[in-house]
């Protein structure tokens, strides 16, 4: 019986020791990527569960231990207040997920952070977890800060404009020169 035991409490030792591993290898993942993860709950869809880390992300006031914020006053709101036509295609989005249209999405908008007012551009990956009878037992998301990329975009794109308005610029002397010398 003692060895029994003995094996027993080894085994869960082991188990314990490879979930630590297991969750700081997720946690280093969620560090390295800026991500944060949430979820919403299907018994009240009306509150939002944030990790930690995604609070920090999105600059939200601390709520520890739970880390619960009202989905429409808070979280939808942030996101309208960003950028309101974003927040419409988002809300769309989310809307397609609840009524089980779609299973997923993936969508990159603007939110508005509470803590300084900045605007940050986060990319949100979301699943809904339904139950047999296909009700909202849960939805999974994570958001990653994309603002340097998103950043990075937007001066490749003017860059690029600038380029072709100078090459333009270019061609209409040409041009003109071209007929003046004619």
């Amino acid at each position: 019986m003692r060895a029994k035991l003995q094996g027993m409490n080894e085994h869960q030792e082991s188990i314990a020791a490879e979930l630590l591993r297991t969750n700081h290898l997720a946690n280093q993942a969620l560090e390295l990527t800026q991500s944060g993860e949430w979820h919403v709950d299907g018994n009240d869809l009306s509150v939002f569960c944030s990790s930690e880390r995604n609070a920090r992300i999105c600059g939200d006031p601390p709520r520890a231990p739970h880390w619960r914020y009202s989905l429409k006053s808070e979280v939808w709101q942030h996101i309208h207040e960003a950028d309101a036509r974003l927040a419409e295609e988002i809300s769309a989005k989310f809307q397609d997920v609840l009524s089980g249209s779609v299973a997923s999405f993936d969508a990159t908008y603007l939110y508005k952070r509470p803590s300084d007012g900045q605007s940050i551009w986060l990319r949100t990956l979301v699943r809904v977890h339904r139950s047999g009878n296909g009700r909202v037992e849960r939805i999974f998301g994570v958001n990653q800060d994309v603002t340097t990329l998103k950043q990075a975009e937007m001066a490749i794109l003017e860059a690029k404009r600038a380029a072709e308005d100078a090459n333009r610029a270019k061609s209409d002397f040409l041009a003109n020169m071209s007929h003046e010398i004619r």
